[in-house]
């Protein structure tokens, strides 16, 4: 192989590799990395993740630790505009600020004790788990699953704090034809059948085109999972919540927003069509 990646495969010091990388240009290093082995290569990306993993807590822990040394003295007004000032200027978000401050009173001891346990949660499940209405009996919970070997992912952090996910919101998407009709009958009530003279087929190209159209609409139709609308000074505003999938199928904004429309025009037609009938049956029964 190479000692880049011996080195690596030999539990080397992340620092030094990252410096004997560093001195490569990008085509030698990629043929270095071209004579590594399948199995090498699973072991590589392993240690890489690993450490990936234990440093981005470790930067929420370091970074909520020395914001918290700092807010802890700016006890006076003066002080905390000045601490919110240089946040500002460092562009670091109120949020992100508060909630790595929160992850270094709830994780911080624990985490500075005993590093190897940085590895087995990611900075979102600590958020939720450091929030102040958690109790210590759950993140006591979280740390000995963590002590045991189990990751305590995300979703793990929310079974623990009893969230339950709501499933995914699947529209109910409109046949484009009635079911019970079939060609060659009439849509009358009657059992007639039309004559077969009179029935034009498609072409081939012409029934792809129609079934490709077909199929384009269901996918922008189901494009948006929720659609909210509400009214204020004369406007009518949507809101859309994009399906998981919409931008792995290569579905558009603007594709989106105009199925959004047209589906709820055509929810305002049917609501004005529902009204106009219980209003005409309202007059019926007050001139009896």
């Amino acid at each position: 192989m190479n000692d880049l990646y011996e080195a690596i495969l030999d539990k080397a010091n992340v620092r030094e590799s990252l410096i004997a990388a560093s001195r490569l240009d990008a085509t030698d290093l990629e043929m270095l990395g071209s004579k590594v082995s399948d199995e090498d290569f699973e072991r590589i990306q392993e240690w890489a993740f690993d450490k990936i993993q234990r440093f981005d807590v470790q930067c929420a822990i370091y970074f909520g630790g020395l914001l918290t040394l700092v807010r802890s003295a700016a006890y006076l007004d003066s002080r905390m505009e000045t601490f919110h000032r240089v946040m500002k200027e460092l562009d670091i978000s109120k949020t992100k600020a508060y909630d790595s401050m929160a992850i270094f009173r709830a994780f911080g001891k624990t985490f500075l004790d005993e590093e190897s346990l940085m590895r087995m949660f990611p900075v979102g499940a600590l958020t939720l788990l450091s929030a102040s209405n958690v109790s210590e009996e759950i993140r006591n919970k979280a740390i000995r699953m963590a002590v045991t070997g189990n990751y305590v992912s995300i979703k793990e952090a929310k079974t623990l704090l009893g969230i339950v996910e709501e499933p995914e919101f699947e529209p109910t998407i409109e046949p484009e034809f009635e079911p019970e009709l079939e060609l060659g009958y009439e849509d009358d009530g009657s059992t007639e059948q039309i004559d077969s003279d009179d029935v034009v087929e498609p072409t081939p190209a012409v029934a792809k085109e129609m079934v490709a159209s077909s199929a384009t609409k269901k996918t922008k139709n189901k494009a948006s999972r929720k659609i909210w609308s509400f009214e204020t000074d004369g406007e009518v505003r949507l809101v859309i919540e994009l399906a998981p999938h919409a931008m792995e199928d290569h579905i558009s904004i603007p594709e989106v927003l105009a199925a959004a429309i047209e589906q709820y025009e055509r929810e305002a037609i049917e609501s004005d069509h529902q009204l106009e009938t219980t209003n005409t049956t309202s007059e019926s029964s007050d001139v009896r």
